[in-house]
């Protein structure tokens, strides 16, 4: 079977600019309709109460010295919190958001020497029933719990 190569004659440059300039209206066309439905998934997500479910992802870094530390160690603390609206009726949300932290922190042991340890820390669960609105005054009442699940603390 014989293979076409496409030299840059009049037909292929043809074909080629044909096809960029379709994908170039095909991009630009679902640009402007997420533009547009972008302003009210922006205002939705900044409201917790809303009927959108997201997952918040919060990381942080720090570095510690000073006070036990001689040098500079490193502490990481990880938040997964997804928000999680049921529409309970057309008025109200059951809102839940559970809080799931994982850590890892330096520590000295008996000897002095600077260890880590790492694992879960107590996943917190917050249910909120809100109402189901964009504007105006939002609220919302619930409870909080908290659960002991991690296994250890720092081992001694």
């Amino acid at each position: 079977m014989r293979h076409m190569q496409c030299f840059p004659t009049g037909k292929c440059v043809f074909l080629r600019v044909l096809t960029a300039g379709l994908a170039l209206i095909f991009s630009l066309l679902c640009l402007y309709t997420s533009l547009a439905q972008g302003a009210d998934i922006a205002r939705d997500l900044a409201n917790p109460f809303s009927s959108l479910w997201n997952i918040v992802n919060q990381l942080n870094w720090n570095q510690l010295k000073g006070g036990y530390f001689n040098e500079t160690h490193t502490q990481f603390n990880w938040n997964l919190q997804p928000v999680m609206p049921v529409p309970l009726n057309q008025y109200f949300n059951v809102v839940n958001r559970p809080v799931i932290p994982y850590y890892q922190n330096p520590y000295l042991d008996l000897n002095g020497v600077v260890e880590y340890a790492s694992g879960m820390g107590d996943i917190q669960l917050a249910s909120l029933l809100s109402p189901n609105k964009a504007e105006g005054i939002i609220y919302g009442l619930g409870v909080t719990m908290i659960a002991p699940t991690p296994k250890d603390s720092f081992p001694v």
